[in-house]
């Protein structure tokens, strides 16, 4: 007793404690900590903005994990909306089995190893895309090594090869579906093909 209040019993501390040395404890089963928080320097609560630093003392985001200079962290954006990834200049790998799946390099090109399964549609280049197709795009497409795009006539300028073709984006009858490449070059050799019947 100190006064009138208990302080200690064989197991508990007085309510009155409120300050203490104590360097050593034993297990936990509660814990409410109010205010600033650090786990032996490596683990850093700041109170005053609310965010988590696990092995870094100033956080970018709400919680940021640093390992090596290099920073991941979770937190939103101005427009309230969650942003997960690197803060610092490197890549993000998404892994399973310790093998990496699917990568965002520090540029911004996305990599997908192995397979990649859309269920819905895709919009390359555009905002909105049509709903009675698959694959919409703003510009031109290749595949298998030829360029396929559209215009009213054959291209005046620009690199093309052989087997490129330019669809007609204005047929008419007694005109043609489109042009094809027949001769490599600047802008290249073309030919129409398909003819419309009058």
């Amino acid at each position: 007793m100190v006064g009138q209040n208990e302080v200690l019993n064989s197991n508990t501390l007085g309510s009155t404690v409120v300050n203490s040395s104590l360097r050593t404890l034993g297990t936990l089963s509660k814990l409410n900590v109010e205010g600033p928080l650090n786990i032996d320097d490596f683990v850093i609560y700041d109170a005053n903005m609310q965010r988590l630093g696990i092995g870094t003392d100033e956080p970018n985001g709400t919680l940021s994990i640093e390992n090596f200079d290099n920073e991941f962290i979770i937190d939103s954006n101005n427009e309230n909306e969650f942003v997960v990834g690197a803060y610092t200049n490197t890549s993000v790998n998404i892994i399973t089995d310790n093998t990496e799946r699917v990568t965002v390099t520090q540029a911004g090109t996305l990599i997908v190893r192995n397979k990649a399964l859309f269920k819905g549609k895709i919009g390359v280049g555009v905002t909105n895309f049509s709903e009675d197709a698959d694959i919409t795009t703003a510009g031109p497409v290749r595949f298998q090594n030829k360029k396929f795009e559209v215009d009213n006539n054959i291209p005046g300028s620009g690199q093309y090869h052989k087997g490129d073709i330019v669809w007609n984006s204005d047929p008419s009858p007694s005109g043609y579906v489109g042009w094809v490449c027949i001769k490599t070059g600047t802008p290249g050799e073309w030919k129409p093909f398909g003819p419309i019947s009058a």
